[in-house]
């Protein structure tokens, strides 16, 4: 038995001000990411004392593998699974996150086959899934996304990801 460091060549991502970040080496960043998503899991994470889900997506483009991580509470995961429901997750997605600074606002563009796709539930259009509810603290509205965020953690967990190359 020997220690080794990363024998299946995975880099480790995930996203921070609109850009794929290597987990590792935070210097070298990627404005997309294109490949088959075979597998997402789970867990919880903690930063400081605050617990928190993470969700870890394997996506594989020929030998090359990558574990994309991202906190579920966060606009980036929320925005990307809507829009990858739109999609065929039996084929390649191209995700492109993207963060407007000034506005505070992050999401995640997927594309399939060159088309970019459109997000399945809006406020307008929600179907099933559930809206951010906001209430009032100290005289500021708080929105809480945690029925949001639970029903994209339950799609994820319930599609066949199952796309080894």
């Amino acid at each position: 038995m020997a220690l080794t460091n990363n024998t299946d060549n995975i880099m480790f991502l995930n996203i921070n001000k609109g850009l794929f970040v290597k987990s590792i080496n935070k210097d070298e960043t990627y404005k997309r990411l294109t490949g088959l998503i075979t597998g997402v899991f789970f867990k919880k994470d903690f930063y400081k004392t605050q617990e928190y889900d993470l969700a870890m997506f394997t996506i594989e483009d020929g030998d090359e593998k990558y574990i994309l991580s991202m906190k579920c509470n966060t606009q980036y995961f929320k925005a990307m699974c809507n829009s990858m429901k739109s999609g065929d997750i039996h084929d390649i997605y191209t995700l492109e996150p993207s963060y407007n600074e000034r506005e505070n606002k992050a999401t995640v563009f997927v594309s399939q086959n060159g088309k970019t796709l459109k997000w399945s539930h809006t406020r307008e259009n929600p179907g099933v899934m559930p809206l951010a509810e906001s209430f009032e603290a100290n005289g500021k509205v708080i929105w809480d996304s945690t029925k949001q965020v639970q029903f994209w953690i339950d799609w994820c967990k319930n599609q066949n990801w199952n796309n080894e190359q």
